[in-house]
């Protein structure tokens, strides 16, 4: 929830409508890991402090925010 506000707040013109939700795929940075981006399934898999990326798939192209500390963000 607070990436799809994040979003519709950093781009207002860009008109997502309801479609928003369905386009958004969250992932972790686990710089332990051999992929290190990792996706997020449940909300647990998200602590303070934890590197979110935000990939909005639209028209077969796709466009990424990195967001630092994501539950300290106030939307």
């Amino acid at each position: 929830e607070t990436a799809l506000k994040f979003v519709e707040r950093s781009h207002p013109d860009h008109g997502w409508g309801d479609s928003l939700r369905d386009h958004l795929l969250l992932y972790r940075h686990d710089l332990r890991s051999i992929n290190i981006l990792q996706l997020i399934t449940v909300s647990s898999d998200v602590a303070d402090g934890t590197l979110v990326e935000v990939v909005i798939s639209c028209k077969l192209k796709w466009f990424s925010l990195a967001l630092n500390g994501l539950p300290d963000l106030a939307v």
